[in-house]
């Protein structure tokens, strides 16, 4: 019988904590993915920069910026596409509100590999949300990859994002926002009634 009671306390009490979390600010729907043209940048020993425009799995422009990927480094240069961005986390959530970024160049260098988070806000005429992508720089002379490491992600809406990680922040309305919800409400619920005996 103690361990029935337990478990649903400790039921009641994760969904009352999920819950609140999950009800958190900007954690809504309308996040969108992102493609690249062109997805990725071959090595070159001279000093080569290609345009890379980033845009929705709608068609509508995110952002762009310019790449080198040669004997000096992969270096991402800026040209006013996106309005402000940086190096990101795997696991950060990203909003409107808690985004800092630059608009100077972001450096890697020429031996560097693995995959790389950038967090981006977009300019106000493209929506001015948030968004990321993963980039895979490819070691010594290798290939830089975009959308590496679960791709990438745009807040249309201003929305939040989650880096690297969801492909989608689960909407409010969702089966699952509701469920979460509801086990809040049902642990708040027996809470009240416990502290009134």
């Amino acid at each position: 019988m103690a361990k029935k009671n337990t478990l649903k306390k400790a039921a009641v009490g994760f969904g009352a904590a999920a819950a609140s979390i999950y009800a958190a600010p900007e954690l809504s729907a309308s996040i969108v993915t992102l493609n690249f043209n062109p997805t990725s940048i071959a090595y070159s020993s001279t000093s080569n920069l290609t345009s890379v425009l980033a845009k929705t799995n709608g068609g509508a422009t995110a952002g762009g910026f310019s790449q080198y990927n040669d004997s000096f480094g992969k270096t991402m240069s800026w040209n006013n596409g996106f309005a402000s961005w940086t190096q990101v986390n795997a696991g950060d959530v990203l909003n409107t509100s808690n985004f800092t970024g630059t608009n100077s160049l972001l450096y890697f260098s020429t031996g560097q590999g693995g995959t790389v988070y950038i967090g981006f806000r977009a300019t106000a005429a493209n929506g001015g949300g948030v968004g990321w992508f993963g980039m895979d720089l490819g070691g010594t002379e290798g290939d830089i990859v975009f959308n590496a490491g679960n791709g990438g992600q745009y807040g249309n809406q201003r929305e939040s994002v989650r880096v690297g990680g969801d492909r989608v922040v689960p909407e409010l309305g969702s089966a699952y926002g509701v469920g979460l919800l509801a086990m809040g409400a049902i642990g708040i619920g027996r809470r009240r009634r416990q502290a009134k005996k």
